[in-house]
């Protein structure tokens, strides 16, 4: 089976052999890393805020194992945050 990009290199020889003109559109990025992205980034806003009430809660009730699990979650949101924008820099490369 032939890949796409194959098949669309020997349409476009094609179509220039019978000097057919031809205008090729590519979309701005590629929609799994703009998905990624975005998912990445969806993520980080939840474990950021569900961190953050945690820590909260944990300080609110004297209770520093779940105030450390909030702090936790909240740097994993940060993470999740710098994947989402390294993922958007980088487009199709990732």
């Amino acid at each position: 089976m032939r890949g796409f990009g194959e098949t669309k290199t020997r349409l476009l020889r094609s179509l220039s052999k019978q000097g057919v003109a031809t205008i090729i559109v590519a979309p701005a990025t590629n929609r799994r890393t703009q998905m990624g992205e975005l998912t990445d980034k969806a993520k980080a806003a939840g474990n950021k805020a569900a961190g953050s009430i945690k820590e909260a809660v944990g300080k609110a009730t004297d209770n520093e194992e779940l105030e450390a699990e909030g702090k936790a979650q909240q740097v994993k949101g940060s993470a999740q945050d710098v994947s989402g924008t390294v993922k958007g820099k980088l487009g199709d490369d990732v």
